[in-house]
């Protein structure tokens, strides 16, 4: 009898996990729909994901110099969880159309980017980088940029006033870099490698330059 009750536990059990593995399955793909139509891209089947881990993720390491930059982008460097969406689109052109394959880092976290907070209002929950690693691994030159500098305290005016010039939903916009929120995401777009890299950095200062602005040209 305890043998049978057992069999019979067990089987619920593994139905139950199951049941559950499949909807939360549906749910994540869901999710990854709406994330990528927010973005403008199409789904597709083979779209995956895997949760990655600093500092053990290679990404963090494929360039010091990216991180020190990143520092001054979000204020400080945030060593937070992230996970990797695939996604597919078409480019069409008038000999041929091409499919795309675009990977999206998203890092989801509690803590806020204060540069951004003041639009919102609220905390920014996800920092999107719209590039790969190895894409992401450009040269910069370290003297060139502050890696302690960082938006906070009696910034917070100033920079509105500033937002409220250029624009709240674009803060930043070069040919081959830009950054830009949607709503609460916050994104960050970086040339593929096949520019030469002494443009992109040209184009990265400028992002340094319109930093420098917040202290040097507003009231």
């Amino acid at each position: 009898m305890e043998t049978t009750n057992l069999i019979a536990w067990l089987v619920a059990f593994g139905v139950i996990s199951w049941a559950f593995l499949f909807f939360n399955n549906i749910w994540h793909i869901k999710k990854l729909k709406v994330v990528a139509t927010k973005l403008g891209f199409s789904y597709s089947k083979s779209a995956k994901s895997r949760e990655l881990q600093h500092p053990d993720s290679r990404l963090f390491e494929v360039n010091t110099n990216t991180k020190q930059y990143l520092n001054v982008m979000s204020g400080e460097y945030r060593a937070t969880p992230c996970e990797i969406f695939e996604f597919s689109y078409r480019e069409h052109s008038s000999q041929h159309t091409n499919t795309v394959v675009q990977t999206i880092f998203v890092f989801e976290s509690s803590k806020s980017f204060s540069f951004a907070e003041c639009i919102h209002g609220d905390k920014i929950n996800f920092f999107l980088l719209e590039t790969t690693p190895e894409e992401l691994d450009i040269k910069l030159m370290v003297e060139e940029f502050d890696t302690n500098y960082g938006l906070q305290g009696k910034e917070i005016k100033n920079i509105k006033r500033w937002f409220r010039k250029v624009g709240a939903h674009t803060m930043l916009s070069t040919e081959r870099a830009s950054m830009a929120w949607q709503g609460k995401r916050c994104m960050f777009y970086v040339a593929r490698k096949q520019v030469p890299s002494t443009r992109i950095t040209e184009q990265l200062k400028q992002y340094h330059h319109a930093f420098i602005a917040l202290e040097t040209e507003l009231p």
